[in-house]
């Protein structure tokens, strides 16, 4: 003999279709100044078959965030500049583009540093905020990797989350030394390595 259910206690599990409804916070990072909060939204994108993310900052004393990012793609290592007054953070468009976005919480304004190739995370300001750090994955054509270099890749973790090391106005990365390798069957070996970019161009040095 079957038990009568109420319809009021029935309990309907996690669909499919519930995923679009979901919001995640990620990256978030406080201003030097402790007045203004960044932080970073994911969502899914029935579009895209993936994922998107954008960038807000709240302004602590207010109640309403501020979304400073366009368009779609994936936003991620969030940056302030010592002074608080820049914002960096990577970008991946969903069409394949690259950049590393600089907004101004003086006028509101985002400029932003097209990349060829990988982007470009661990972000990190000089003191004088007028240059940026961050890592890569560089793509290394087979048979140009110095083979002592290639044995000693296997036993060193790939450079991260560098950082301003004062005084001596030096980049220093943490966790590594030298530049390492991650491969794959049906790829060339891609190197994680060091850029510094000037805050107010693209011209990124290895």
């Amino acid at each position: 003999m079957s038990k009568h259910v109420p319809q009021a206690d029935l309990r309907k599990g996690v669909m499919p279709e519930d995923l679009f409804r979901f919001h995640w916070i990620e990256d978030l990072s406080l201003d030097p100044g402790g007045t203004l909060a960044a932080y970073t939204v994911r969502q899914a994108d029935a579009s895209l078959n993936g994922y998107t993310s954008h960038v807000y900052v709240h302004q602590l004393s207010s109640a309403a965030p501020l979304r400073i990012s366009s368009g779609s793609g994936l936003a991620s290592s969030l940056a302030w500049s010592r002074d608080g007054r820049q914002l960096a953070y990577s970008w991946r468009g969903s069409d394949g583009t690259n950049a590393v976005c600089i907004w101004n919480s003086d006028d509101g304004t985002t400029r932003q540093i097209a990349l060829q190739g990988a982007p470009m995370g661990d972000l990190n300001w000089s003191p004088d905020a007028t240059r940026l750090v961050g890592v890569r994955w560089t793509r290394q054509a087979r048979g140009t990797i110095p083979r002592a270099t290639a044995r000693s890749a296997s036993r060193c973790p790939p450079p991260s989350a560098p950082r301003w090391r004062c005084p001596g106005g030096r980049w220093w990365r943490c966790m590594a030394t030298t530049a390492c390798s991650s491969r794959s069957r049906s790829s060339a070996p891609r190197w994680r390595r060091v850029y510094v970019s000037p805050s107010w161009c693209g011209t990124t040095r290895r």
